[in-house]
């Protein structure tokens, strides 16, 4: 059975870091407690070992910022597909999401190639009502700017921080909810599981 990685957390006050190097290629045999990324905190390089053994069969993020809970890449036995257990990761996280009240949108799949995206405008804030249909963010890729539009509809509590403009795939862009429902904890328990 494969198994998803996501970055720890190293301590109380970190809730991010930075990739700096992977030590294994995708498809590379991992060993037990064998080196598997190097990273980076504000404090130190800290290196992540195996805690399963098998093959690299994906790598989420090849380089660069990642907060606490994310998905870093999954190992599993050669032949097994590591997009069958992601999709069953998102099924599970949206079922939490719902599960809290929320509406949860994500950043989604643009293309098979895309690993990271930049939001370049944002056309909400908190305290606006989102029809489906509207286009509420802008995102570049490598490749060109698409334009995201909603399948749902609510109250805006929340929308990705701006000076946090890098984004992955399925990475929270908005919250949606009943006006004036706190859902900062409930944000906090989504990354939580």
């Amino acid at each position: 059975m494969a198994e998803i990685v996501r970055l720890p957390s190293f301590s109380e006050n970190q809730n991010k870091a930075v990739i700096v190097k992977w030590l294994k290629k995708e498809g590379e045999e991992v060993k037990l407690g064998e080196s598997l990324v190097e990273f980076e905190t504000d404090k130190s390089i800290i290196v992540i070992e195996a805690e399963s053994e098998g093959v690299l069969l994906y790598i989420k993020v090849p380089v660069g910022e990642v907060e606490v809970g994310d998905i870093l890449c999954v190992i599993g036995e050669k032949g097994e597909k590591a997009s069958e257990v992601l999709s069953e990761i998102q099924t599970t996280e949206q079922q939490i999401d719902k599960a809290h009240g929320l509406d949860v949108i994500r950043l989604p799949k643009l293309s098979d190639m895309m690993e990271m995206a930049r939001i370049v405008k944002w056309n909400i804030k908190a305290g606006d009502y989102l029809k489906k249909g509207d286009i509420f963010a802008e995102v570049e890729t490598d490749k060109s700017v698409i334009e995201i539009e909603s399948f749902r509809e609510g109250w805006v509590l929340y929308t990705r921080p701006e000076e946090q403009p890098e984004v992955n795939e399925n990475d929270i862009l908005v919250i949606l909810g009943e006006k004036g429902m706190n859902f900062q904890h409930l944000l906090e328990n989504i990354k939580e599981e």
